[in-house]
């Protein structure tokens, strides 16, 4: 069809190809396919696995384009190798996605290139490239002129060619394509080359059902696009990933087995994933911390985050229980010991805001006892960063008010469990009588639970629809219609009721009205992560419900959320419909 020279090009002085076609006057058709090549080229100029066209001529019967060095039949031994060969792979399907993309929204695909063989893949400045795309489909509509591919005219190389070219080359679509990718995979695995119309398929191996599956003699049969064929490609042949927790527990073994690079290798793990609240309470808590410690002082800034991580994370997966509270605590405890010895105050800060924040929920004395004489050996600067965590943690401070009388103790710290334990300091714990939660500024949302009323017996057996509007219809009648919005029940809100009052926006929940049911930790962790993140300016969750008695654990990883937040959550109870007090509280402003 074309003659082939090799020359220099003068601009960049690479060698290049050129290609032009027989004779002064070459034939029409010749031409057009030519011209297909041409403009196949420009289209997906820039894209690394296509070969590029840099020049052209007016009349479409020369290009050139840069000299490749291989091909990929001289490759066959490296793709062996099953990475090299699904690096072939992966470079042919982003060309083919790119070239089958639908050209206007009335194509049903766009160019298809019908003669994918090892000879035209060709090595390129170290990248795969598809070239002689002189066979290619044009999209439907843009064939100028369809007779050139007649049916029972044969198209592409036999062995790699398509059973439908064979038939009616001008309506194949990219299925034909994706069995001359099958066929090549087939020729790299097995190094033989493929009969007509037999798919080549390997004896075994992950590259065997790929192979079948893309080279069906029914093309409605074969994966439809480049991107279906790649995700079989996935889930036949590439490794599924290893989950951190399993990583971290393989480097949790070698931490304990001495291996001197396992302790970096883990906490790296741990620092790329601040999400992973099974890697962190599964197998970080397990290891060895003074294994860790040196590896963690040497980069305070990734300490800070894996501490942040340790403190958020627990609870999430999981309620948690006293021993991992108490593990928890510890931890952070030991981190602080060593940022103390290394004036890494900002650290220090971080783990006692999330040690006291613990301590603050679940009064843990297996940790006080070990917190309590190490806060009698701070000074300077350290016991002033510790001060400034208790004042806010005061319920955290108040389980140290044996040392605001201690002269050994510093005077900051003395004043900080001093003011803690003054009575005229509001509480934040769950269950108290009295509950007032400060989340941000002067605003302080307030809510009065009332043991002594009577539980209504018929809100016991309504439904969760019935009580939601008991609780709606009592809000709008103390805040107006105004200041109410129903939230969208189709949409992952996490609370029933949003009420603005002075500026502020409160969310409602209801959920939890049934008093039969025991509701589990991490229902009212989501429902707080939901309500936070779906209303970024909710100031506090509150939780209205008939429960005499909230279990104060199940709450704790909603407060400790919600504290990270700068946000509140507290819990109303609110058991009979002349009960009104509680609700009416909710918008207290104090300060």
């Amino acid at each position: 069809m074309a003659d082939v020279f090799y020359a220099v090009h003068k601009l960049t002085q690479r060698p290049v190809v050129l290609k032009q076609l027989h004779g002064k006057h070459p034939a029409l058709p010749k031409k057009a396919r030519m011209k297909r090549e041409i403009e196949i080229g420009r289209l997906l100029s820039g894209h690394p696995h296509a070969m590029p066209v840099w020049d052209a001529g007016p009349d479409n019967n020369w290009f050139v384009m840069p000299k490749a060095q291989a091909t990929a039949t001289e490759y066959l031994d490296e793709l062996q190798d099953p990475a090299a060969l699904r690096d072939l792979v992966a470079s042919l399907c982003s060309v083919l996605a790119a070239a089958h993309e639908k050209p206007d929204p009335s194509s049903h695909h766009g160019w298809v290139h019908r003669d994918i063989k090892p000879s035209n893949v060709l090595r390129l400045d170290g990248r795969w490239v598809l070239a002689d795309w002189g066979l290619t489909r044009r999209p439907p509509g843009q064939t100028t002129h369809p007779q050139r591919t007649k049916i029972g005219v044969g198209m592409g190389s036999l062995g790699y060619a398509a059973p439908e070219l064979s038939d009616n080359a001008h309506q194949a679509g990219p299925q034909a394509d994706i069995y001359s990718l099958g066929q090549m995979i087939g020729w790299a695995v097995t190094g033989r080359e493929p009969l007509q119309n037999v798919p080549l398929v390997p004896p075994a191996g992950p590259w065997r059902a790929v192979v079948r599956e893309a080279t069906r003699l029914d093309p409605s049969r074969r994966p439809g696009t480049v991107s279906v064929f790649l995700d079989l490609i996935a889930r036949e042949v590439d490794e599924p990933p290893v989950l951190p927790e399993v990583e971290g527990e393989r480097l949790r073994g070698a931490v304990l087995a001495g291996d001197p690079n396992a302790p970096e290798h883990l906490l790296a793990l741990a620092a790329a994933h601040p999400e992973d609240a099974a890697l962190y309470c599964d197998v970080l808590l397990r290891a060895d911390p003074e294994a860790l410690m040196p590896v963690m002082m040497a980069d305070p800034p990734r300490a800070a985050e894996i501490v942040r991580a340790m403190s958020a994370l627990l609870g999430t997966h999981r309620p948690p229980e006293r021993g991992e509270v108490d593990a928890v605590i510890l931890w952070l405890f030991t981190v602080a010991r060593r940022a103390v010895d290394s004036a890494e105050l900002h650290l220090l800060e971080e783990c006692c805001d999330g040690a006291f924040g613990w301590d603050a929920l679940w009064d843990q004395w297996r940790p006080q006892d070990v917190i309590r004489p190490w806060l009698r050996t701070l000074t300077r600067d350290a016991a002033a960063a510790v001060a400034g965590a208790l004042r806010d943690h005061p319920d955290c401070a108040r389980h140290f008010s044996s040392l605001a009388e201690d002269a050994n103790v510093d005077h900051r710290i003395r004043s900080a469990v001093s003011d803690a334990a003054d009575p005229r300091t509001p509480s934040a714990a769950v269950g108290s009588d009295r509950a007032t939660v400060q989340s941000s500024g002067s605003w302080r949302v307030a809510a009065t639970i009332v043991p002594e009323v009577q539980e209504d017996g018929r809100i016991s057996e309504m439904s969760h629809l019935a009580y939601q509007q008991i609780v709606g219809d009592r809000l709008v009648s103390l805040f107006g219609t105004g200041a109410v919005t129903p939230t969208d029940s189709s949409r992952p809100v996490g609370h029933d009721f949003a009420v603005t009052v002075e500026g502020r926006k409160v969310g409602v929940e209801t959920r939890f009205g049934d008093p039969s049911k025991i509701v589990p930790g991490q229902a009212i962790f989501d429902r707080v992560r939901k309500s936070f993140a779906s209303t970024p300016d909710l100031d506090t969750l509150i939780f209205v419900s008939n429960m005499k008695e909230p279990v104060p654990q199940h709450f704790a990883p909603a407060h400790n959320h919600a504290q990270r937040l700068g946000k509140s959550v507290q819990y109303v109870r609110w058991a009979d419909d002349g009960d009104t007090s509680a609700l009416r509280e909710i918008a207290e402003e104090r300060g």
